[in-house]
């Protein structure tokens, strides 16, 4: 039976992409908002970087809640502050309102065009609203040398087309990050199928590899051994 990302693929919906490592997983989080790991992968001592967690944090606290371990989160949308600040939180969420981007300083978020979503973006979304905030964001190699962190066992990327950006930055530092989660945005915010599929084959020049990919083939995780 030909499965939806097939379908989608044949369609032109989603880049072609395949699993490239075959390794053990486990799911943590919603059905909305959750992701796929390696089994087993992470221990109280893991350096996790959950960058965008709008107001989904099911895949984070499931994290905590296995393993025990620390998990940074980072998003700079205001609603997020404030969403968080009524959430019962474990001492090991330890949030920061910033963006994550190849370059620090300041950045143009753009607003969504239903004001019943959350999630603003690198680009407006087509026909959608041109109206922006600026918010603060920051770069891998700078979020390390702040936390004094030597490398990465686990890094999610939900950022609305910040991911490429992020992915070139990534590679040119040669940051080490053993698991890569990362949802790509192609057919949003002026993004293709291409800006997808460079991205993809950018990481896997670099050693990192496919385990598994969502059925709507955004949502895809990575992994260098």
């Amino acid at each position: 039976m030909v499965n939806k990302l097939t379908i989608k693929q044949l369609l032109g919906l989603s880049p072609n992409m395949k699993i490239q490592s075959v390794v053990c997983t486990e799911r943590h989080g919603s059905d909305y908002g959750g992701w796929t790991i390696k089994q087993n992968s992470i221990t109280r001592h893991s350096k996790i970087l959950s960058a965008g967690i709008g107001h989904d944090i099911t895949f984070d606290l499931s994290i905590i809640n296995k393993y025990g371990t620390n998990v940074l989160a980072i998003d700079p949308t205001p609603q997020v502050s404030e969403w968080l600040s009524s959430q019962s939180l474990p001492p090991n969420f330890v949030y920061l309102p910033v963006g994550l981007a190849a370059n620090d300083g300041e950045t143009k978020f753009f607003k969504p065009s239903d004001s019943s979503h959350i999630s603003h973006s690198q680009k407006p979304a087509h026909g959608g609203s041109q109206d922006f905030i600026t918010v603060p964001v920051l770069s891998i190699k700078s979020l390390l040398y702040n936390y004094n962190w030597g490398h990465i066992d686990l890094m999610k990327m939900d950022i609305e087309g910040f991911e490429y950006d992020v992915i070139h930055h990534i590679v040119q530092h040669n940051i080490p990050i053993h698991q890569l989660l990362v949802e790509f945005h192609h057919g949003l915010y002026g993004f293709t199928n291409s800006d997808t599929t460079r991205s993809i084959a950018l990481l896997n020049r670099s050693g990192y590899n496919i385990y598994s990919i969502s059925p709507t083939g955004r949502e895809v995780s990575f992994i260098k051994e």
